[in-house]
C-alpha cells in the first residue's frame, strides 16, 4: 500500500503494514511530532519523496517572535517553553553559537557573542533548563529584525525513532531539520538502508549538563545497516554513529557507510562507540567520507573529536572491533582518526587531512583488552 500524507495531520494518522511505502510531498514541511513511532514497526516499509523538486522536510522547529529585552545583560528572553528540552536555534536560517548555561544569565551572557561567521554561526544563544527560558544575543540589531527558529516541538526530541524489531526498512530523499536530539535513531533492525538523506541543524542544549545530538544513530540490535550518500551539517555531536549504551550486554554490527559528508560538527564525523559495560560493536566499514570543520567554526564548538573515532568508555568489558575506514578527507579537523580504548582491531587507510588545524591519529589502550590501530597511507596535517 502507498500512503501519501498531504500534511502533518495525515502523516500522524498513517498506519503501516508490511511492505508499505510512505511518500512525503516534495517541498512540504512536516512536524517531527507527527512521525508515528510505529512507522517502521512492520518490515519492508519505505519512507521517501513524492514528486520532484525540493525534498520534503521533517522539522522540529518552532518560530519564536515574542521577546523581552533584558537590558542589563544585553540579551533577549523568550517566554518559558513547555518542557526543558530545547536544541539548536537558528537566526535567519543560520545556527546560533551555543553557550552552555552557567549559574545565571549575567554569568552566561558574559560568554555570549554577537556578530557572524557565515555559514557556521550567527549571534549566540543559551537556555536555562530550570526556568525553560531561551536567551539570544542577535548578530546585529534587534531581535525583531530577525527570524528565530528553535528546535523545541513538544512531544518529540528526535526526528525519526523506531525501536521495534523489523527488517528491510528504507529511508531516502528526505530532509530532517531543527531537531533537538538525534535526526534518525533506530534499534533492532535487520538490513536497514538510509540513503540520500539530509540532516541539518541537529542537537543542542538539553537538561542540566547533558548536551547531545547525532545526525543518524544506529543502536542496539542493528545488523546489516547501510548509510549511503547522506549529508549531515551543523550537528551538535556526531554526524553519523554506530553506538551502544545499554544497561545489559548488547551487540550491533555489520554496518556500512559510503560516500557521506559531514560539515560543521562538534564531536565526530563518524563515531563508532560503546559507552557502557559489556557491549560489542563489530565489523564496521567506512568507504568514502568528507569531514569539514570539527569545531573551528561550528556553532557547537570543538570538543576534541575526529573525522573517524573508534572508542569505548567501558574499560576491560566493552570493545569496538574490526572497524576500518578508507578514503577519508578531513579539513579543519582536530584529528583525522582517534582510537580511544576501543579494545579491538581498527584502523584507517588512504586518507588525509588538509589545512593547519589538526593532530596526528592517536590510540589509547583499553585495560586488559588488547588493542591495535592500523594506519596505512594516512597523511595528517
Amino acid at each position: 500500500m502507498i500512503h501519501a500524507p498531504w500534511d502533518s495531520a495525515e502523516l500522524a494518522a498513517v498506519v503501516t503494514s508490511t511492505g508499505d511505502t510512505v511518500l512525503l510531498r516534495g517541498g512540504v514541511t512536516y512536524s517531527s511530532s507527527s512521525v508515528p513511532t510505529t512507522l517502521f514497526s512492520p518490515s519492508g516499509v519505505t519512507l521517501g519523496m513524492r514528486g520532484t523538486g525540493d525534498r520534503p522536510v521533517i522539522s522540529g522547529g518552532l518560530v519564536n517572535s515574542a521577546w523581552t529585552y533584558d537590558a542589563p545583560n544585553s540579551v533577549y528572553a523568550s517566554a518559558p517553553y513547555a518542557t526543558n528540552v530545547l536544541g539548536n536555534v537558528t537566526e535567519d536560517g543560520v545556527p546560533m553559537k551555543f553557550v552552555a548555561w552557567n549559574t545565571d544569565i549575567a554569568t552566561t551572557a558574559a560568554a555570549m557573542s554577537s556578530g557572524q561567521s557565515l555559514p557556521a554561526w550567527s549571534g549566540s544563544m543559551t537556555f536555562n533548563p530550570t526556568t525553560r527560558v531561551l536567551y539570544v544575543r542577535p548578530s546585529s540589531g534587534l531581535a525583531s529584525q530577525h527570524v528565530y527558529v528553535a528546535s523545541a516541538v513538544a512531544g518529540t526530541t528526535s526526528g525519526i525513532v523506531s525501536s521495534a524489531t523489523s527488517s528491510n526498512m528504507l529511508i531516502e530523499d528526505i530532509s530532517l531539520r531543527s531537531i533537538s536530539r538525534h535526526g534518525i535513531l533506530i534499534y533492532n533492525k535487520l538490513n536497514p538502508i538510509i540513503r540520500n538523506v539530509e540532516l541539518l541543524c541537529i542537537g543542542g542544549a538539553k537538561p542540566s549538563t547533558l548536551y547531545m545530538g547525532n545526525g543518524i544513530e544506529l543502536s542496539v540490535g542493528i545488523r546489516g545497516a547501510q548509510v549511503l550518500n547522506c549529508l549531515a551539517a551543523d550537528i551538535f555531536d556526531s554526524g553519523f554513529t554506530s553506538q551502544l549504551y545499554e544497561g545489559t550486554a548488547a551487540v550491533a554490527g555489520d554496518h556500512y557507510y559510503e560516500k557521506n559528508i559531514v560539515r560543521r560538527f562538534g564531536m565526530h564525523g563518524i563515531e563508532l562507540s560503546v559507552q557502557t559495560a559489556n557491549q560489542t560493536l563489530h565489523d564496521i566499514e567506512i568507504n568514502g567520507l568528507q569531514a569539514e570543520d570539527a569545531g573551528t567554526y561550528s556553532w557547537a564548538g570543538n570538543r576534541n573529536g575526529a573525522a573517524v573515532t573508534c572508542l569505548s568508555n567501558a574499560i576491560n568489558s566493552s570493545r569496538v572491533s574490526r572497524a576500518f575506514a578508507r578514503d577519508v578527507v578531513g579539513s579543519r579537523m582536530y584529528r583525522l582518526y582517534m582510537g580511544y580504548q576501543h579494545g579491538g582491531v581498527c584502523g584507517i587507510e588512504d586518507s588525509k587531512a588538509t589545512g593547519t588545524w589538526g593532530q596526528a591519529p592517536i590510540s589509547s589502550a583499553n585495560g586488559a583488552l588488547s588493542q591495535r590501530d592500523l594506519h596505512r597511507n594516512v597523511m595528517d596535517n
